[in-house]
């Protein structure tokens, strides 16, 4: 009985939903989603199937996405760094 209790007890507990655990889950799927999209724009536009107007509204767009869709600071400043290295030089020239 003793161990039907404990099993009770932290099925209870594993089983609610936290919402900041959510909130996190959700930061992180944007992230995938984001850097996704940030990526691809950018690498569509150095092959040059994007024209350097469809690409930097693009990038613009999703750039301000980050900042309402993300609220975990390190979580956006990390998607940020990673985009803002060199091998994307030619991308962040269409950032306004």
């Amino acid at each position: 009985m003793k161990r039907f209790k404990l099993f009770l007890i932290s099925f209870f507990i594993f089983s609610t939903s936290v919402p900041a655990l959510a909130e996190i889950e959700l930061e992180r799927m944007y992230y995938g989603f984001l850097d996704g999209v940030i990526y691809l724009t950018c690498d569509y536009y150095k092959q040059g199937y994007l024209p350097e107007e469809i690409a930097k509204k693009d990038l613009n767009f999703w750039y301000s996405r980050i900042d309402k869709l993300i609220k975990n600071k390190d979580i956006k400043l990390r998607l940020i760094a990673k985009h803002n290295k060199d091998e994307n030089l030619k991308c962040k020239n269409l950032l306004i």
